[in-house]
């Protein structure tokens, strides 16, 4: 839901950079007005952000709703590029799967190991005694 979306600050970096110390422009920066506009955020902002939460409900409705909806790939993205965060999770996955398996390989190995062992021993023994 869009209620809680609020830009915290305005930065200017950019202008600050190209213009701030050209000699012509002063730099912009809310640290003069700092605590007014803390104020404002927390007073105006924040306070009406909870009271419309408080009679509305809706993040609440938002999040009970979550549930219900399923977080596919849309028509267009399917046949397209892998977004950077779908990549990185399709990697760690495979990442997974593989060192699941090399562990698996590891452990089968180890109990053949131990099972040859096994079947060595009583025949050893037997020619000891």
């Amino acid at each position: 839901p869009g209620l809680g979306l609020v830009l915290d600050e305005v930065h200017f970096d950019r202008y600050n950079k190209r213009y701030g110390s050209d000699g012509i422009h002063e730099p912009l920066s809310w640290a003069k007005v700092e605590d007014q506009v803390t104020d404002f955020r927390d007073n105006v902002v924040f306070a009406d952000i909870m009271s419309t939460e408080k009679a509305s409900h809706s993040m609440l409705d938002w999040m009970i709703h979550l549930g219900m909806h399923r977080f596919v790939p849309r028509h267009f993205e399917e046949d397209g590029e892998t977004s950077p965060l779908i990549q990185a999770a399709l990697h760690v996955a495979r990442d997974t799967k593989l060192k699941d398996s090399l562990e698996d390989t590891d452990a089968n190995t180890a109990t053949e190991n131990v099972d040859k062992d096994s079947e060595e021993a009583p025949s050893d023994v037997s020619k000891n005694s």
